[in-house]
């Protein structure tokens, strides 16, 4: 979802806004009622250092190769990588700290996994 964020940093916390008139662009996830802003820091791949900062972001300000199929696999044939394992960082793993529903949500999720990996 795309909407318009303004980030915040009180308490040793960081936070967002969503709905800000002023705010920039921001491509939010939304799993059940957890919401977590995109930032620049999630892909930085490819990007000057000094663009390499805590900001809302949209996937048109990443490569290609963050969100594509076709274009992460020619990133991976370029750097000479056959196979990638990407694990998620931020959904599910963190929804069960966040919501008594996401935390149903993933046990099962989990236990599923388990019953069928082991």
């Amino acid at each position: 979802m795309r909407d318009r964020v303004e980030l915040s940093f009180k308490g040793g916390q960081y936070g967002f806004e969503r709905g800000v008139p002023d705010g920039q662009w921001c491509d939010v996830w939304v799993y059940e009622d957890l919401e977590m802003p995109t930032g620049r820091l999630h892909a930085p791949a490819g990007m000057p250092q000094d663009e390499v900062i805590n900001v809302p972001a949209v996937y048109e300000d990443f490569r290609p190769g963050a969100y594509e199929q076709t274009a992460r696999l020619a990133d991976m044939d370029a750097n000479h990588v056959e196979a990638a394992v990407n694990f998620p960082n931020t959904f599910p793993a963190s929804a069960d700290r966040a919501s008594p529903s996401a935390r149903t949500r993933t046990s099962r999720w989990r236990a599923s996994v388990s019953t069928t990996t082991g």
